[in-house]
């Protein structure tokens, strides 16, 4: 799945934002006039940490990842006797108490990965730009005889991203251009 997703960005899609009105024919959605909203799919842009096997801690930093912390994989491998591969997406487990930082849309504290709001900062000096997302998590279990691809995969439930594990995780294997 990585090496289908690396290199090939989803773009930002323009909606017009729609507003529901009610008529002699019944319920109809208009679009709000001068009102577009981008959408965009999640991405990663950092991973902090050096996960060397299971239950290491580590974190994944990007833009978008929703307000919910996303589903984290990580990326294996395995040959099969007819020489073909076989994936295997073990789940990271999130660690919800220093995942969610932010306010929720609704203004409850520490209810979101994402900051939303403009005045929500974690930094004073450099304040994140809103999209920005955090998401703490534990290294997964992963079975004997699999080889790692070196890549994790991001789901929020709209969109997928994925990135390169740092090359010196011995847990993971790192990133391997040949595979």
């Amino acid at each position: 799945m990585s090496e289908r997703l690396i290199g090939r960005p989803i773009p930002r899609l323009l909606a017009d934002q729609l507003l529901a009105k009610s008529s002699e024919i019944g319920k109809t959605a208009q679009p709000i006039e001068n009102r577009l909203v981008a959408l965009a799919c999640p991405s990663v842009s950092l991973v902090r940490g050096n996960p060397q096997g299971y239950n290491d801690k580590f974190v994944v930093e990007g833009m978008f990842f929703g307000a919910k912390p996303p589903s984290i994989y990580v990326e294996f491998k395995k040959i099969l006797p007819n020489g073909l591969y076989s994936y295997y997406y073990p789940k990271c487990s999130v660690v919800t108490d220093e995942s969610l930082l932010y306010r929720d849309a609704k203004g409850k504290t520490n209810a979101s990965c994402m900051k939303i709001h403009e005045d929500d900062s974690l930094h004073r000096l450099l304040p994140e730009p809103v999209g920005y997302s955090a998401v703490t998590v534990l290294y997964p279990n992963v079975f004997k005889n699999v080889l790692p691809t070196g890549f994790l995969i991001l789901d929020n439930g709209y969109g997928l991203a994925t990135f390169p594990l740092p090359s010196d995780s011995t847990g993971t294997g790192g990133y391997d251009s040949a595979h």
